[in-house]
């Protein structure tokens, strides 16, 4: 004898239509958050297209033009598509042309662009490579006592060899002369620096020492007088790095003791599009920064190393 159960049928139809229902939202759920992230992908790389195309501009900015903008009090911008920021670029040799569309994709009320500008300050440090070169320019300068410039050498690899060249210009021949160092990120003495050559005295533990000793921020200060080595014919101070790259910081006791600009500086852009925050930031050359190009740091040898 059969038996039948008239609710079965409507029971297994529920229960597929509740797993349909379940296997259905999770699938929206999912395309929904790929969708948010796909966006947000587009948002970020808009806003980091931006916030690039803003400090290209400032690469080939006029320096000292520049310089004079910041002692006035420039910005900061709330829009790049203002015409006081377009007089500004225009003012320090830019292009407003070449300026982002800061409209395009960033419609909502959340988005928008920052540009700062300004000097670097005591503790911002500029890395310098192999093969570059950080200058101070000291020639047809006015030099005020006591004009005191400090250092602070911080080693980025675990060893860096560099040296700093004194360029001496007495009125009838240019003369060079250097010291040598040698600084380590853990604070010990230097060793071995592989695949370079350079003098035995950078290995030198008390050359080492005329640094100076280790601070909480892992850098190596050393303060030199400018009125000394200006009274001594020094036209040109050249801080290059033999191997390794070394970040370099610096500051006058008094930045009114000589008419130059040796702080970097300093551009900001911080572009937030429809949310999604993009900020990069650029340190320029001061004009105090500018001097011969770093290809004449350097000789080829008989046997092919490019070396000081």
């Amino acid at each position: 004898m059969k038996k039948y159960y008239k609710g079965q049928a409507l029971a297994i139809v529920m229960v597929v239509l509740v797993v349909a229902s379940i296997i259905g939202v999770s699938l929206f759920s999912r395309i929904s958050k790929d969708k948010e992230s796909a966006i947000n992908q587009q948002d970020s790389a808009l806003a980091e297209e931006q916030s690039d195309g803003i400090l290209d501009i400032f690469v080939g900015a006029d320096v000292i033009a520049l310089e004079t903008k910041i002692r006035e009090g420039v910005g900061p911008f709330e829009s790049i598509s203002s015409s006081e920021f377009a007089s500004f670029i225009t003012d320090i040799g830019g292009d407003p042309d070449a300026l982002p569309d800061e409209d395009v994709g960033c419609q909502e009320e959340s988005s928008s662009i920052l540009v700062t500008v300004g000097q670097s300050d005591d503790d911002d440090f500029v890395e310098v490579q192999h093969g570059s070169v950080r200058v101070y320019s000291l020639d047809g300068a006015t030099v005020v006592a006591p004009c005191l410039l400090t250092w602070r050498f911080r080693p980025v690899d675990e060893s860096v060899a560099f040296l700093v060249a004194y360029i001496m210009n007495d009125g009838s021949v240019v003369t060079q002369s250097e010291e040598h160092y040698c600084v380590t990120s853990d604070g010990s003495a230097c060793t071995t620096i592989e695949n370079v050559e350079y003098l035995s005295s950078f290995l030198n533990t008390g050359d080492m020492a005329s640094v100076g000793v280790m601070d909480a921020d892992g850098a190596y200060p050393r303060t030199i007088d400018l009125v000394a080595r200006f009274a001594a014919d020094v036209i040109e101070i050249r801080v290059i790095p033999i191997a390794g790259t070394l970040a370099v910081a610096d500051s006058l006791n008094d930045v009114t003791c000589i008419d130059r600009e040796f702080r970097s500086i300093k551009v900001r852009s911080e572009v937030n599009c429809n949310g999604s925050y993009r900020g990069k930031e650029m340190l320029l050359p001061g004009s105090g920064n500018l001097g011969y190009s770093p290809l004449f740091d350097y000789a080829i040898y008989d046997n092919g190393l490019f070396q000081p």
